[in-house]
This record gives structure tokens, sequence and C-alpha cells, in this order.
């Protein structure tokens, strides 16, 4: 059967709906295909994501900001509450610092500590740094918070100093002012300034309630030699030819040690006049029979040091390396035996017993001022031959010499004298009258300087030096020696004297000052209106370049605070 499907039909209420419904779906397709404002939906998004980086950054740089304010008042302030010589409470020191800084809002704490014989001091500081935040706070961080702390200690630890100062005749030297009006000579200049650093330095490291024993100094003045004066050679073993000087003649290798011992064999320097130009000056003594300013060792009286420079007087030439040499040997620890002497002869005080200290002691300086106005100059030393012993030199009743030179001739005739002569027959020649008749043999005479011991009335040989108190070396070589052994004038004296000119003494200054680094001694140097030769040894010979002073003219005081400050600075620790 075959079915008939009729067309469909809708109702006219139903058409309204169908379009709505396509005009929707039109729109919806519309909507997803269109992109116009999606650009600035994404840039208002990242426009605020930035500005709330920037934000944070504002206010992390502010905190930051006060944060390092803080932390550098903080530290000053701390340092400074620290310092041993500082009476006021240290949180009265800490709160003013901040008050000055204008910061006393962070409200500091600080708290002291310090030892028994306030010979250390700490102060500890600590603090909140507190900053509102201004966009960060609309995420809800209200506050940057931060603890600050500073922590600071002075110690005064051991402090060994040894002061090598030049009293070379060129301190005697005017100094002008920049008006060219003179103010004094170099020397006049160098005591106050000098004085002027042991008060400092005793009032740094011993001040008043410091316990005892903390600041030793060694006055070391120096010119052609160093003398260690009648009473403190006692502590060393220097040969004992004669007791005029207490100078110590050393050679090269002695400048590659620090050491001298109290046991150590030490040529003491002849009492004579080596120059080679016939000077009458003498090496350890000078122009006199009064030795040269001596040494003041191991010293804990500030009076007694000040005195010693205020006494100082300068003459003759110039050896930076003997007086460093001396310097070093007073901080070395070998010279602890002579201490330990001097305190049992109560020649030191007991409060420094057991110095001078190893190199590595705790809490310990070891101090070197080497101060010169010139350079190395030439050094003469009598070799050991002509010390000590019987010389051939003999001496009669009427104080004439004589050079006895037994290998001469066969004839007795064997002691020379440059100042004495005789006549002597030598023979006998025959004479006549004019007519040749009466003839008789005459006496032929001549004057020597030549005698026989019969000829001497009360000869006995004397020792080499009665022969140097009598005689220039230079006099003896070419006016006896010479001509008693028929030789050169200057024979003896080259065989007799050991010469050093000022490279070989800049060498072995340099070696002295680098065995003194070695060890971590603190090298520190003044330049006085020194010549370029003897600023570059200067400068070769400090442990930094900082510890070089040049001082001119009226300058040698600053240069001497200049080290008390340094020192100073070295004993703190923060």
């Amino acid at each position: 059967m075959t079915s008939f499907a009729g067309p469909r039909f809708r109702s006219a209420t139903a058409r309204p709906a169908m379009r709505a419904v396509a005009a929707a779906n039109t729109r919806t397709r519309r909507f997803r295909r269109d992109e116009d404002g999606s650009i600035l939906v994404f840039g208002l998004l990242l426009f605020t994501a930035i500005l709330l980086l920037v934000g944070v950054s504002l206010d992390m740089m502010r905190f930051e900001t006060e944060r390092t304010r803080a932390q550098y008042t903080l530290d000053r302030a701390v340092l400074a509450a620290a310092d041993i010589s500082q009476t006021a409470d240290a949180q009265v020191v800490v709160d003013d610092y901040f008050k000055k800084a204008g910061v006393e809002h962070f409200d500091p704490v600080a708290t002291a500590t310090k030892g028994t014989y306030n010979e250390w001091k700490k102060v500890v500081g600590t603090l909140n740094v507190s900053t509102n935040t201004w966009f960060m706070n609309m995420v809800g961080v209200k506050q940057l918070k931060a603890p600050a702390a500073a922590t600071a200690e002075e110690k005064i630890g051991n402090v060994e100093i040894s002061m090598v100062l030049d009293v070379s005749g060129s301190m005697n030297d005017e100094v002008y002012d920049s008006r060219g009006r003179g103010v004094g000579t170099k020397l006049e200049l160098l005591r106050p300034a000098a004085q002027e650093f042991v008060t400092t330095m005793f009032k740094n490291v011993s001040g008043a309630g410091t316990k005892e024993g903390k600041l030793s100094i060694s006055l070391v003045p120096y010119a052609e030699q160093v003398n260690l004066g009648s009473s403190f050679s006692g502590y060393f073993n220097l040969s004992s030819e004669h007791s005029r000087a207490a100078c110590v003649d050393f050679t090269g290798s002695d400048f590659n040690s620090l050491a001298i011992t109290p046991t150590q064999a030490l040529p003491r320097t002849a009492y004579a006049y080596v120059r080679s130009n016939s000077s009458t000056f003498r090496e350890c003594t000078g122009y006199d029979t009064t030795a040269i300013a001596s040494v003041l060792p191991f010293s804990t009286a500030e009076a007694s040091i000040k005195s010693a420079i205020g006494a100082l007087t300068a003459e003759g030439d110039t050896a930076i390396d003997i007086g460093a040499k001396w310097g070093m040997a007073l901080l070395d620890p070998a010279a602890k035996p002579a201490l330990d002497a001097m305190i049992t002869a109560k020649a030191a005080d007991a409060s420094i017993t057991g110095r001078p200290f190893s190199y590595t002691y705790p809490d310990t300086l070891k101090i070197l001022v080497l101060m010169t106005d010139g350079e190395n100059t030439n050094t003469y030393r009598l070799m050991a031959p002509y010390r000590a012993g019987i010389s051939p030199v003999y001496k009669d009743s009427n104080n004439k010499y004589y050079y006895y030179r037994p290998d001469r001739d066969s004839s007795a005739y064997d002691f020379y004298s440059y100042d004495r002569t005789q006549s002597i027959q030598t023979g006998t020649v025959r004479q006549c009258d004019w007519r040749g008749r009466n003839c008789k043999d005459v006496a032929v005479y001549e004057t020597t300087s030549w005698f026989r011991a019969s000829d001497i009335n009360g000869e006995a040989a004397i020792t080499w030096p009665q022969v140097w108190e009598a005689f220039t070396v230079n006099t003896f070589s070419s006016q006896m020696y010479a001509k008693a052994m028929g030789v050169g004038s200057s024979v003896f004296y080259n065989a007799a004297v050991d010469h050093a000119n000022n490279d070989t003494k800049d060498d072995r200054l340099d070696s002295i000052c680098t065995a003194a680094k070695n060890k971590d001694v603190l090298v520190f140097a003044i330049a006085y209106d020194a010549s370029d030769r003897g600023q570059k040894a200067l400068k070769d010979c400090v442990s930094a370049s900082s510890y070089y002073y040049d001082a001119q003219g009226t300058t040698i005081a600053d240069a001497f605070a200049g080290i008390a400050n340094s020192i100073n600075m070295l004993r703190l620790t923060q």
C-alpha cells in the first residue's frame, strides 16, 4: 500500500523564535571571529604587573638605603665606643652618633665588656631596621624588617718598639720654614717629635688603669756606630782588649740574621783612628773620648726615654745598617737572656719578663721605627790581628815609640823611631895635613832613626790598643811601618783596615730589613730631608709603602704622629 506524505506546515508563532535563535548563533560565531580589543586587555594586565614590580623595587630600595645607613652609623658608633680611652658609657656614645647622624629613630642598643685591667674592651651594638611599604602593602606586606649588628674590640696587646734614630753630624744642620726663617736644627726638631711619639705610645698602650708590662721601648741612637754603653754592653760578650768604648764591628754575614745572643763573641770596635786621612775621629767615640749617645734598652719608663731623647747630640757619619741591626736585635727573642739578667740586677722592670717574645707570641706587635736624614756612608773596621795582643812597637821612658824589626840586617840596630834620631859611627876615614903628614883615623857618623835595644831607656813592648791611643792608623802606616819596613805608605793600612762603602751598607740594610719583614716585624721609616739614595734605601726597607714617611723641614713631628696613629690602628680588631 502506497502511502503519501504531504508537505510540512509550521505555525506562524514558531518562525520569530527560529529567527532569534539563528541571529544569536550568528552573533556568537562573529564574536569568536572578532579580535578587536584583545591587546588592550592584555596591556592593562601587563601594566598592572609592571607597576607592582616597580613599586616592590622602590620599596626594597628605600629599605636597603635605610638599612645601609643604619649599619654604617652603627659600625662607626661601636668602633668609637670600643676605644679603651673612651670614658663615656657605650650606650651614650652610640646614641650620640645616631643623633648626630639624624637616625636616632633606629633606637640602637649597645653593651660593653672590658678586661680587669682595662687591657681590652668589646662593644656589641644591635638594632632593628623597619620601613613601611608603599606598594607592597597592596599585596599584604605592610613593613620590611631586618636586624643589624656590629662588634668592635680594642685590645692592648704586647707592644715592643725599637726607635732607631740618626744622630750623625748632619742632624746639626739648620732647618728653615716656608719664609726662610731658621727654626732650629734637625736634632732640635727631632727631640720633641720623638718625645711626643713616646707620650702617645704610653697613652695608647700603657694608659691609666692598664696592666703594667704592655709596652717596652728601646732607644737606639746611631751615627757611624751604635754605642751599647758601659752598663748594657756588660750583658753581651764583647771582646776585652779595651774598655774605652762599647761598639761592635759586624761583617756582611751578620746582617742575614736578626739575633744577637748574650754569649755570642762580639768584636769590640777598636779605640782607634781608622780613617784613611789621619782624622782624629774614632768610630765609636767621635772626636773626643766621650762615647756617642748610648742605647737605652727595654725601657718601661716614659720619663727616662724622653729624657734620653732630650739629651741626644749629633756627630759623625751615618750607618743605618748598624742602627737597624741593633734595633732588630733588641726585638729578637735571642736577647731574652740579656733582659732576664737585667731584671735580676734590677736594671729593667720585672713587668716585661719574658721579652722579647717569640715572633709568634699571641697579641704582640714588634715594631722597628727607623729614621735618617741622609744615607749610608763609609764604615771602617780594624782587622782582628791588630785589635789586641802585643805589637812590634816599643815605648821608652821618654814616651818615644820604636818599631822593632829583628830581621833588618846583621846589626843590632833593629828599632826604628819616626820621631827620634841619633848619630852613630859608621866607620873611619884617614885624614892627613896638607903635606900628607900627621895622619890619623877619624870616626865617621851618620844621623839615623835606627836604635839598638841598649839605646832605648826602659823600653817595653806595648799592646795594639796602646799603639792606637798614640797613633792614627794612617800615620802609623805611612810614618812608622812604611819607613821601618821599606814599603809603600799604604801597605799596612790596606792590610789593617776593612772599609765598607755605601753600596755594601745599603745591601746590608736591605738584608736586615728583609729578615725583619720575614718575621712579620712592622718596619716604619722616616726620611728627614734625606738624599735620594737614603730615601730609596728606606722605601725598600719598610713593611708597606704606607709605612714610609718623607719628612721635610718642620714636618718631622707629623711623621712621628702618623706612625703613632698607624700603630694604634693596627691594635684594633673589628
